[in-house]
């Protein structure tokens, strides 16, 4: 199948869902969702095209299972408007050893939940968060990789940050 999707490339990305047998076999459409994956014939935005299409039809720690490559992860998640998976892909990418601040700064921008933002512009935040499991998921990987130096739970979806700043970044990432 693998060779033949990429063959033919425009037909198959015409109407993945018969393809990918999308409607009739989640199996079938992991296991190609894997081999395309692992396969050097795909573009990483093509990966990342259909690894975002088909989220709703996989459970999230099928992820987990696939080799993605920190460009990979960049461009599903600039396909992404739903936080919870932006915010997994982020905290993958920070686990990765992904150390741009620039770039880790504008994806958290780019989320519905603006109180992140207040992490790459103060020196310390009180963020107010409603989904608690997730935003200590979040602020624990960004402590792990400096961008913010600590942070504790104030009373029930209140957070304190103790931001970095750019030049406590640089100190860091040069230790």
């Amino acid at each position: 199948f693998l060779l033949w999707f990429y063959q033919f490339k425009e037909t198959f990305f015409s109407n993945t869902d018969h393809y990918l047998r999308n409607d009739y076999d989640d199996t079938f459409l992991e296991k190609m969702l894997v081999a395309i994956n692992n396969s050097q014939l795909f573009t990483p935005s093509e990966k990342a095209n259909l690894l975002f299409k088909y989220r709703k039809h996989y459970h999230e720690s099928f992820l987990d299972k696939l080799t993605i490559p920190n460009e990979g992860l960049l461009a599903i998640i600039a396909l992404s408007v739903d936080d919870d998976f932006s915010i997994s892909l982020i905290v993958r990418l920070l686990k990765n050893g992904y150390r741009s601040r620039s770039e880790i700064s504008r994806l958290v921008d780019r989320l519905e939940e603006k109180e992140f933002s207040k992490l790459f512009s103060q020196k310390s935040a009180t963020l107010n968060l409603s989904n608690g499991q997730q935003a200590e998921m979040f602020l624990s990987a960004l402590q792990q990789a400096y961008f913010i130096k600590k942070w504790s739970l104030r009373e029930e979806g209140k957070y304190h940050v103790l931001c970095c700043s750019e030049d406590d970044f640089k100190n860091f990432d040069s230790e």
